[in-house]
């Protein structure tokens, strides 16, 4: 069963009873992850819908793609992160184009895709 991260406390079976302690999480709402303690968190990656472990997003918010960034630290070692990138304006989603583009079919009503993979505004005149 999910758990509602905004009631996870039961009343006390007994007084000072170990009833009183908040229900173990198994799974958790949108934009949320499973801590160690069994306890929802926000999960850590900005824009993330769905982060089974709270420093690793499997899956982000309408408007936004999953991509990789590489940087190089001090020690000259490479590091890996995995960032939620927003998709073009008026543009819903993003996953086979990436970041700041925009798929086929999913502009906003009202825009259509250009050539350049964004999303621009349809002509007063169209329907």
């Amino acid at each position: 069963k999910a758990c509602d991260i905004s009631a996870t406390v039961v009343p006390p079976l007994t007084p000072g009873g170990e009833g009183d302690k908040a229900l173990p999480c198994r799974q958790c709402r949108s934009g949320h992850g499973l801590a160690h303690n069994a306890s929802c968190l926000p999960c850590r990656i900005h824009n993330c819908s769905d982060c089974p472990v709270l420093a690793k997003c499997k899956e982000c918010l309408t408007g936004f793609v999953l991509a990789e960034e590489t940087s190089v630290d001090d020690d000259n070692q490479t590091q890996v992160t995995w960032r939620c990138r927003p998709c073009a304006d008026h543009c819903s989603g993003c996953s086979k184009l990436g970041a700041g583009k925009c798929d086929p079919e999913q502009c906003e009503a009202g825009y259509s895709l250009s050539p350049m993979g964004v999303c621009k505004a349809c002509s007063p005149h169209c329907s």
